[in-house]
């Protein structure tokens, strides 16, 4: 039985982990992405019977401060499904990000904020990423290789990354599967779309 047939069917969100945790890293990713944006959607519900996700999850007390941890993503959209979301932890514990792909030159870089969610937020995943948060970063002391920071609301990022947040749920060692949802018109909606990630190295 494949990734898909696990997600599609009857298994619990601790059989589609025990799946991957058994397969080699290269595989994993190319089952990961070869899953449909239904697929995405569902593993996304069933994730919410996980544990809940905490910050050093993403980056490690043992890391050392703005040293970048690479999370490999793939999402439901139909075109630019390839990303990575780089990610590091400053000297007092916050974790901070941004968006590399094709079209980071021209979009920006889309950093945010990752946080623990509260009250309603909850129940969509325990860690969010919060692109209403940008690091208060000078671009000498971001993570080496990250690109200075950029306020979401200022160029043709506002169009993806502006009052937006992705909410997470784990699936796997490794692995963790997100929700965008964006704010309009004075309300947070589900934008049904999803991606997942994996951090390399595992």
């Amino acid at each position: 039985m494949d990734l898909r047939a696990n997600v599609q069917g009857m298994g619990t969100i601790a059989d589609v982990s025990a799946y991957l945790t058994n397969l080699d890293p290269g595989r994993r990713w190319a089952e990961l992405a070869s899953l449909s944006k239904g697929c995405q959607r569902t593993l996304y519900l069933k994730a919410e019977a996980s544990e809940p996700l905490s910050l050093d999850w993403f980056v490690s007390d043992d890391v050392p401060p703005h040293t970048g941890v690479r999370y490999r993503g793939k999402n439901s959209l139909p075109l630019f499904r390839d990303f990575e979301k780089p990610m590091a932890r400053t000297a007092d514990g916050r974790v901070y990000g941004y968006n590399e792909g094709v079209l980071r030159k021209v979009l920006g870089p889309g950093y945010f904020v990752l946080r623990e969610t509260r009250g309603d937020e909850v129940s969509r995943g325990a860690v969010v990423v919060d692109y209403f948060q940008v690091p208060d970063l000078a671009p000498d002391a971001v993570a080496p290789g990250f690109p200075p920071v950029k306020p979401n609301w200022r160029g043709l990022q506002v169009l993806v990354y502006h009052k937006t947040r992705d909410y997470l749920r784990l699936v796997a060692p490794g692995v963790v599967i997100g929700s965008a949802w964006k704010t309009m018109f004075g309300t947070e909606r589900s934008l049904d779309s999803y991606f997942l990630l994996m951090r390399q190295g595992d």
